[in-house]
This record gives structure tokens, sequence and C-alpha cells, in this order.
């Protein structure tokens, strides 16, 4: 089956699921005065009925652990995010979610994070969260593929002042379990903020990383911010390093719409080969839909040492969907 072909499935089990479930969710029966206008407004009912099933669960699961009774709501939210990316005449399909259920009544006050690409080192040394997919242009060719060859983490997290722990599993074939211990730091100043970062992981499979990551940014102005983010990583099993410098500027032009440049120099050593490369980019963002439909536009340019420093064009076509409490009327 070709790839439209997979596509049009995709999309055709979507809607049926979607319009059987806006049946059940929104009571309609022949005697509704509105059914046509409430028929249209089925992804609305579809995505209150999501966030609601969040909220239970992270209650439900906050309650067992606890052996408490949990009636309040708290600050679970999960995110996902689905787009295209067009790069030299193809078209890779990415997927990306991120989740994390909060415990609060838990004694060490809990939290369950369920991260895509969550331990990969790419996320860390890469200047774009969508960059992963540019990798993977050859292999995925839609949403479903991106689906069943992303990474994923689950990951117990404690955390307390000035540090926190990460103890879970890359959820892949065969599971590799990991540990993660961060030193977040934040110093503020009148017009500056400055981060850092120092974190240790250790691997069942890679061995030992180090990373080190630090931000500078003015935040003179609430609808402006500009900076400098940079980190480094060492993967201590092959001796492998990593490192990332970029400038970016964050524009808020209204409530509903941003703007997001990023000028990013990438170098990396590999079993001492060493690669180098630059890229920038643009992102529009816009709120289409009550703060949790959010839809995004990014054209980028990439130069890397392996293709001579000669231009790749890509453009990244996303939709990100936030659910939860927050999230609901």
């Amino acid at each position: 089956m070709n790839r439209n072909g997979r596509l049009n499935r995709i999309v055709l089990v979507l809607l049926a699921v979607g319009c059987d479930h806006y049946v059940f969710a929104s009571d309609v029966t022949a005697n509704d005065p509105e059914p046509l206008h409430r028929q249209k407004q089925w992804w609305m009912h579809a995505h209150e009925y999501a966030s609601k099933q969040v909220e239970l669960w992270s209650s439900g699961i906050d309650s067992f652990l606890s052996r408490t009774d949990v009636t309040d709501p708290n600050d679970t939210k999960v995110d996902l995010k689905v787009g295209t990316i067009a790069k030299e005449g193809n078209l890779a399909g990415f997927y990306d979610i991120g989740a994390q259920f909060h415990f609060p009544n838990t004694r060490n006050k809990l939290d369950l994070v369920v991260e895509s690409y969550g331990d990969s080192l790419d996320r860390y040394f890469s200047s774009s969260d969508d960059a992963r997919a540019l990798s993977e242009s050859d292999q995925t060719d839609d949403v479903a593929d991106a689906i069943l060859e992303t990474n994923s983490t689950a990951a117990l997290r404690y955390d307390e002042v000035g540090w926190s722990a990460d103890v879970g599993v890359l959820m892949s074939l065969p599971l590799d379990p990991y540990v993660r211990v961060r030193f977040p730091q934040t110093h503020a100043m009148t017009n500056w903020a400055f981060d850092q970062e120092p974190q240790v992981f250790v691997y069942n499979t890679k061995g030992v990383v180090a990373l080190y990551s630090m931000e500078i940014s003015n935040i003179s102005h609430e609808s402006l911010v500009y900076g400098l983010h940079a980190d480094l990583t060492i993967l201590a099993k092959n001796e492998d390093v990593y490192a990332n410098q970029s400038f970016f500027v964050n524009q808020l032009l209204n409530e509903d719409n941003g703007l997001y440049y990023n000028v990013s120099f990438l170098q990396s050593r590999e079993s001492d080969v060493y690669r180098d490369s630059f890229l920038y980019y643009f992102k529009y963002s816009h709120v289409l839909h009550d703060k949790w439909l959010i839809g995004e536009i990014k054209p980028q340019v990439t130069y890397e040492s392996e293709s001579h420093y000669q231009p790749e064009y890509s453009l990244t076509l996303a939709l990100k969907i936030l659910f939860g409490n927050h999230f609901v009327n």
C-alpha cells in the first residue's frame, strides 16, 4: 500500500472513532434541536472527554499510591504533537507525546513522567524539537510509521529544591532501564536570567552519560525574550562528545500568536570523526482554538560539513493538542 493509502486509512479510522465517541459523549438524540451544529463540534467534546480522563487517571493513581481519597484537581497535563516535514521533495511524519502525572498526595510527592525521546541524546544536542524527525526522513513515510519508531520513556520523578531524580525505562525492545539525576539552578537579575543544569545519566546499555546545559536570556520585556543556550554532552562509554550553541529570539505578538527565531551551531566527535553544522529557522505559532489547539509553521535551512555546507531546506507543519484539567471549560 502506498503512502497516500496508509494516510487515508488513518484519517478514516480517526474520524470513525471520533464520531462514534461523540455520539456517546454528547448524548445526541433524535429530539436534539441542534444535532447538525453539535455534530460539527464533536472534536471539542472528544477533547473535553480526553482531558477529564487524564484527570481521572492521575487522581486514581495518586489515590492508590497514597491510600487516600483524592478529589481535588491537580496539575497533570498531556501534550500531543503530530506533523509533517517536507525536505528535498520527501515527506516525513513525526509524532511526539509528553505527559507529567502529578501525585501530590504521595509521601514523596512523586511524578510519573512520560516523554517521546525523553532520554534521547538528540534531544539535548539538537537545536530543534523536530530535528530528530529530519534525521528520520528516509525511514518515516507517515505518522503511523513515526509512532512505531518513536523512542519513549516512562519514569518516576522525585523532586527536591535544587535537584531531582528519575528512575525509568526506555520503552524499546529490549527495554533499557536508566537513572537520571539533575541539579537545576536559576539566577535572576533585573533584566537577565541565568539557568544551568548539570545532569548525569546511567543506562543499562549506554553506560554513563554526562550533560551540562546553560542559558542566559534577557527578560526585560514581557513580549520579547532573547538570549543564548549552550550544552555539552559526553558519552563515557565511547568517549563521544556533542556540543550545541544556539542564539534565540522569542517574540509574543499577542495572546494567540508568537514568532520564534533560532540560529544554532552544532559540533560532534564520534570515534575520532569530527562533524559540525549550523542551521537557522523561523517558527510561527498560532492558537487555533481555546489555548489547547495550536498550529505551527517552521521553515529551516541546514548546513552540514558532510554535505560540504550546501544548504538543505525543510518545512515543518505541526499541530499541538494539550489535554488536562486546565483546558476544560
